[in-house]
């Protein structure tokens, strides 16, 4: 069981374009049979006794894997979040209040009056009255938030493995270590999500999910995108996968700094502490992105390609993620499970209002995009245990769109419920 938090900030997230075709995705392999060295008991009481045993024998195996695994291939979405153990025989829902401060004095000097000096407490100076009471004071306000919330849990297995089996098989050991491995990388994927998810989730929550659209600071606020990834696949937008909604109306950008720009200033205002770091007095934000669009975004701005001309030549020959790590008050971070997608269909509002989704109003008239997400990687051949073997997918290598959380500390935190009391 995990629970996440909201401590602090409240996330943001952009939305924009890739400039891309897109082709069609293949399913994933079901349905099989597995064969040895990894067998299926008989039911599902033998599935669960074979897989005990072995877990329990080579449980010592688990930590070493993830150690290993985490510092060779860091995760930015599960390191950068905070985690805490759950408090055990407090409930299953808690509160949390969090403290949001007030306004102080920006400008105006109008309530400030003179200093008379008074030559006796009593009577009146060169015929001004001394005053019966001192100047109303100008007082501060400040506010707070109360955030209820509650847990979420999950169960996962590797496919049942059974202990007799591997006494018998040739580098037993080395086949076990190799599941292990694939057992790590499956629960890291599952936190991470957790984690990117609930934070772009966060921003849709508090209406900060914005596209990227023309403009700079001139450009509509209003033009949001809609993404929920605990729910997806009811009628009427039949989306088998996580998607996402959008107006159809609405222009929809590659990368550009004009919106980031703006972006940054806003939070500079609203969360200066969300920082992940200080440049020149100003906090620096993260934005997990693909480097590749960032390469599309320098060489499809004609100022820009001639800044790197002049300043930075060698990075045009060499490529992307060498010289920068702060840009423009972003920390660039390259994210290798971006959330991107392909346009799937065409939908109204009022079918989107039906299926749950309020923000773009019930109009028949009003024509929203749903684009699907497509994942990094799809199963592909056949491998001899009769399960695809993992390779690349061209449709996220091509998709039409892309969500980049552009992140801040202390947005909420993961808290962990205690094996044993």
């Amino acid at each position: 069981m995990a629970t996440f938090t909201r401590t602090d900030s409240l996330g943001t997230g952009v939305a924009f374009g890739r400039n891309a075709a897109t082709t069609a995705t293949s399913g994933v392999a079901g349905g099989r049979t597995l064969t040895s060295p990894v067998i299926q008991p008989a039911d599902g009481t033998a599935a669960a006794a074979a897989f005990n045993q072995v877990m329990t024998k080579y449980a010592e195996n688990f930590d070493p894997f993830i150690q290993k695994s985490s510092i060779e291939q860091p995760r930015f979405w599960h390191d950068r979040i905070p985690r805490g153990a759950y408090t055990l025989f407090s409930g299953a829902s808690k509160e949390t209040r969090i403290f949001r401060g007030g306004l102080v004095h920006y400008a105006g000097l109008a309530h400030w009056g003179d200093v008379v000096d008074y030559a006796s407490a009593t009577g009146s100076f060169n015929g001004q009255a001394y005053p019966d009471t001192m100047p109303d004071p100008v007082t501060y306000g400040y506010s707070w938030e109360k955030l209820q919330w509650g847990g979420k849990n999950m169960a996962w297995a590797s496919d049942p493995i059974h202990q007799d089996m591997f006494r018998f098989t040739q580098e037993a050991q080395t086949q076990l270590a190799w599941i292990l491995q694939s057992g790590i990388d499956f629960a890291f994927s599952h936190q991470e999500v957790w984690n990117r998810d609930n934070y772009i989730y966060a921003a849709v929550q508090n209406g900060r999910a914005f596209i990227m659209a023309p403009g700079g600071e001139s450009a509509s606020v209003t033009g949001q995108f809609y993404y929920n990834p605990y729910s997806y696949g009811e009628a009427p937008l039949l989306s088998k996968v996580p998607h996402i909604v959008f107006p159809v109306d609405q222009e929809v950008e590659p990368l550009n700094f004009d919106v980031l720009d703006f972006a940054h200033d806003a939070l500079s205002v609203r969360a200066p502490a969300g920082g992940i770091g200080m440049d020149s007095g100003k906090p620096v934000f993260g934005l997990p992105i693909s480097m590749r669009d960032f390469e599309k975004y320098v060489k499809g701005n004609a100022a820009e390609l001639e800044a790197w001309r002049q300043a930075y030549p060698q990075e045009l020959i060499k490529g992307y993620g060498m010289l920068l790590k702060n840009y423009r008050y972003y920390g660039l971070v390259e994210d290798t499970n971006q959330l991107r997608f392909k346009i799937a269909k065409v939908v109204t509002a009022a079918q989107a209002d039906a299926a749950g989704i309020k923000i773009f109003g019930n109009k028949a008239t009003t024509k929203l995009w749903v684009a699907e997400y497509v994942a990094p990687r799809k199963l592909g051949r056949t491998s001899t245990t009769s399960i695809g073997v993992p390779e690349e997918n061209m449709d996220y290598i091509k998709a039409d769109l892309a969500i980049s959380p552009i992140f801040m500390n202390n947005v909420f935190t993961n808290q962990f419920v205690p094996a044993t009391p």
